[in-house]
């Protein structure tokens, strides 16, 4: 299974998730969320890792095309994650591959999105607890309208996952990929590396594949 390890903020936790075997690396540049990082810094973090097969993800919010593009060109990240009210117009001016989330709201707009752009990787989050935030703040997603959006594509599942629960999220929705970022923390931004060791660790067992 491949597992996506979201909100880096520093050197540190992104060597360790990489060294573990995370197959995404991701990064958030929407300036209101306690995660925010800069695209400078992501840079620094990115050159010293040898990144081939892995993935580099630069998540938005509602930012303009010309932003993201630019903090793709500094920072040097492979794919573009979206979560907010993008537009398949939008999406299909980004230099990159692209994550779109994909609300209930969005159902309707799924098969222009993949007009402009076939290669798309649908996201399934946890709708936010609190009007006008973004993130699902570690609680589950609907996992019946997760396995909705995967009959239309590739689909990353994120929301509350952890080690006790990737199993069952493996078994019933069958993601592409799984998104941890706040059960493998010790505070917003800053990874536990004994939380990250003991789930890869977990996930090298084979455990997370068994039906």
């Amino acid at each position: 299974m491949k597992i996506k390890i979201c909100g880096l903020q520093n050197r540190e936790d992104t060597q360790k998730s990489y060294e573990l075997g995370a197959w995404a690396l991701g990064f958030i540049f929407h300036e209101k969320s306690a995660r925010y990082i800069s695209p400078f810094e992501v840079r620094e973090i990115l050159s010293h890792l040898q990144l081939e097969g892995r993935e580099t993800v630069g998540v938005f919010v509602n930012e303009t095309v010309d932003k993201m593009n630019a903090f793709q060109k500094i920072a040097g990240f492979s794919t573009f994650q979206l979560h907010g009210e993008e537009s398949p117009k939008k999406i299909s001016r980004l230099n990159g591959k692209v994550i779109k989330k994909i609300n209930f709201s969005d159902l309707s707009k799924i098969d222009a999105f993949l007009e402009c752009r076939p290669d798309l990787t649908f996201l399934v989050d946890s709708p936010p607890s609190i009007k006008g935030e973004y993130g699902g703040r570690g609680k589950l997603a609907d996992w019946r309208f997760a396995k909705e959006v995967k009959k239309k594509g590739p689909l990353i599942l994120a929301g509350g996952l952890c080690e006790k629960n990737l199993k069952e999220a493996n078994h019933k929705v069958g993601p592409y990929a799984l998104d941890l970022s706040s059960s493998v923390e010790k505070s917003p931004g800053l990874k536990d590396h004994k939380k990250l060791i003991s789930l890869f660790s977990y996930i090298k067992k084979g455990e997370i594949n068994e039906s």
